[in-house]
């Protein structure tokens, strides 16, 4: 793979500056031409980019199954139909708790805007994201022990705050070593998504007021449910709307991921006597998303966070010349909990997919599979690269401190319920503020899979950022 980036990036004359990757020792015309014909046939075998929307439907069961999700969400108001003075939340304070939600949401999505804006502001860019990294550790240990502190039954979910935190600050050092890296990356992402204009925001701006409606729709009826059911059901009933907040707001964040990435992939990838307008290419991918790719994405939205969560767990486990690890370690217990059932089923649903299942219409896993066969390069890179760190960092400490803000103001009349009203506020905020910031993580995802399907455009566009994914590649394979 070493080789492949060398001869494609020495095959385009123009590019100046790329001659010392070249090993010192001569390579000989037998080892040239035999890499040469491997890269056409790795080149003839990749599918081309769509210029319609597919004719079938892709992954349709998880797009029937996202639908009815709902339509079994909205039953289970049928269980009680009577306001009971034992639930776990009393029904005279469901009104409060319903307008504090709807006012959570709209700040968190408000603030999100604000905080995308600002990061493209290149001038505010490395001091906001360096300086949100203590932040955010202090902040979730505050949030983690307030809710410890508040004794009821869902106090335990301070132990996964607390535990959040301290991963973080586990990978605090390289993350702030990359700030600068991470900004250059980002003002590459603003350059390119210019190029489609004022429609390109407006399409970012549609999903994110989508799902700020959704939201405050799941915030009413999850109030509404919880204040007229007994506390029998309370906790059935929590995990099951706990669950399909989830997959809605990962459903969004998939479908950004599709759209954006799709959009910044299309840049490089496409021909260059291409004279297609760019706002199509656009409305293809928006087409493609809500029709024939809609199931891919439902898809990617259930089992991509937990994948790529497997993926890096193991990366970390085995990276850097950890060949060897000891099972007494902390690494070996890991590496335990990673059986390699369970390592493939992550790597057929890893967050890179979503960018070429744009470009190429096709389905989730086989999407993500040709990926790792043709460039395994480029979940290295992913997995290395601390953008969605930095990026996660600024929407906790927005959304914590709006969630730390509207818990103070109810914390009084909450009572045993406050830590579950605290939680959803922080849940709900994020949400809406993740979902903006998700605009920039999913086009550097979209940069990292370009720059190995397209090499030479990309050192074209950016040599600095080639060089350090061509760089961050050797090591991992050596």
């Amino acid at each position: 793979m070493e080789l492949q980036y060398q001869k494609l990036s020495l095959m385009e004359s123009g590019v100046e500056g790329l001659d010392n990757i070249v090993a010192e020792n001569d390579i000989e015309d037998r080892q040239y031409d035999d890499q040469l014909d491997k890269i056409v046939a790795v080149r003839n075998d990749k599918p081309f980019p769509i210029s319609r929307p597919p004719p079938k439907a892709r992954d349709w069961g998880y797009a029937a199954l996202f639908m009815l999700h709902f339509g079994g969400i909205l039953l289970l108001s049928l269980i009680e139909q009577s306001s009971l003075r034992h639930s776990i939340l009393n029904y005279n304070r469901a009104s409060s708790w319903a307008s504090m939600l709807m006012i959570v949401t709209l700040l968190g999505s408000f603030f999100g805007a604000v905080l995308a804006f600002v990061i493209g502001w290149q001038r505010f860019r490395d001091s906001l994201l360096s300086s949100c990294i203590p932040f955010s550790i202090v902040l979730k240990i505050c949030l983690g022990n307030i809710l410890l502190i508040m004794r009821s039954q869902y106090s335990f979910l301070g132990v996964f705050v607390i535990f959040s935190a301290v991963v973080d600050a586990f990978w605090n050092k390289s993350a702030r070593e990359g700030v600068n890296f991470t900004s250059a990356l980002l003002q590459m992402v603003v350059d390119t998504t210019r190029l489609y204009g004022i429609s390109f925001i407006v399409t970012c701006a549609a999903i994110i007021s989508v799902q700020s409606c959704l939201l405050l729709w799941w915030g009413s009826f999850f109030v509404g449910l919880i204040s007229t059911v007994s506390v029998g059901y309370a906790a059935p009933l929590v995990l099951l709307m706990g669950f399909s907040l989830y997959w809605t707001t990962q459903f969004f964040h998939s479908l950004m991921a599709f759209i954006v990435g799709g959009c910044v992939l299309w840049i490089f990838a496409r021909e260059e006597n291409d004279k297609q307008p760019l706002s199509s290419k656009l409305l293809l991918y928006v087409q493609c998303g809500l029709t024939t790719s809609l199931g891919s994405i439902c898809k990617g939205a259930l089992f991509s966070p937990f994948a790529q969560t497997a993926l890096v767990l193991n990366h970390w486990v085995t990276r850097r010349h950890q060949a060897s690890v000891q099972r007494c370690s902390l690494r070996g217990v890991a590496s335990c909990l990673l059986p390699f059932s369970l390592l493939r089923a992550a790597e057929r649903h890893h967050q890179l997919t979503f960018c070429l299942a744009a470009l190429h219409g096709r389905a989730f896993c086989p999407t993500a599979q040709s990926l790792l066969e043709t460039h395994p390069e480029t979940m290295d890179i992913c997995i290395e690269d601390s953008t969605y760190f930095l990026l996660s960092n600024t929407a906790v400490v927005v959304a914590g401190c709006v969630a730390l803000l509207f818990g103070l103001v109810a914390e009084r009349g909450e009572g045993a319920s406050w830590p579950l009203f605290f939680f959803v506020c922080y849940y709900l905020a994020y949400c809406g503020v993740s979902l903006s910031v998700h605009v920039y993580s999913s086009a550097v995802d979209a940069l990292i899979v370009a720059s190995a399907i397209n090499p030479m455009r990309f050192a074209h566009e950016n040599q600095i950022i080639f060089l350090r994914f061509l760089r961050t590649s050797e090591t991992e394979l050596r």
